[in-house]
């Protein structure tokens, strides 16, 4: 009788096994499916997406007035914005998958710095609010890493800082959280 109980338990324990690394299996298929998805839409959005950036573009170039300018500037940086949009959908698409590759460069920090003013100074303005990014200065003028991800990063924080800012001023302190010895 004990011999048929634990024959029972341990049928059941493989059972239970079985059922286990067939339900892993089906998670890492939908993760893959999921993975795959996300970067044949990125493509799929992103083509025709450039489509209409390189149309703003040349519309822009085609002397428009005060008004029409402001608004196919509007445009663009709603264009840009989607763009960034899909790269970040694609990028943690990659995190999961652990195939996110680390560029490492040489890269200016006062470069960075202009593009967040560059990028972010107008939608700042139409919302009435103040944007300053001062930097520490510490931090050396050049710096080795992935700068397209430090954008990102900080790009995100402003982006997001001022849509959701409602008045006075989006200040962006950047400083060294140690000196490298």
């Amino acid at each position: 009788l004990l011999a048929a109980a634990l024959d029972r338990m341990a049928q059941e324990r493989r059972i239970a096994v079985e059922e286990l690394r067939e339900a892993k299996d089906a998670a890492e298929d939908a993760s893959r499916s999921k993975t795959e998805f996300l970067a044949n839409m990125s493509h799929e959005i992103r083509t025709p997406l450039n489509g209409v950036l390189g149309m703003l573009q040349l519309l822009e170039s085609s002397r428009p007035n005060a008004e029409q300018r402001e608004y196919v500037e509007t445009a663009i940086r709603s264009t840009n914005r989607l763009t960034r949009l899909l790269s970040d959908i694609l990028d943690l698409s990659r995190i999961e998958s652990n195939k996110l590759v680390i560029q490492e460069e040489n890269f200016a920090m006062d470069d960075v710095r202009q593009s967040i003013l560059d990028i972010f100074g107008a939608s700042a303005r139409e919302k009435g609010l103040g944007l300053e990014v001062r930097m520490d200065p510490r931090i050396p003028a050049h710096l080795f890493g992935d700068e397209a991800r430090l954008r990102q990063i900080l790009f995100n924080l402003v982006g997001n800082a001022i849509k959701f800012t409602p008045n006075g001023l989006v200040n962006v302190n950047m400083a060294l959280a140690s000196i490298p010895g």
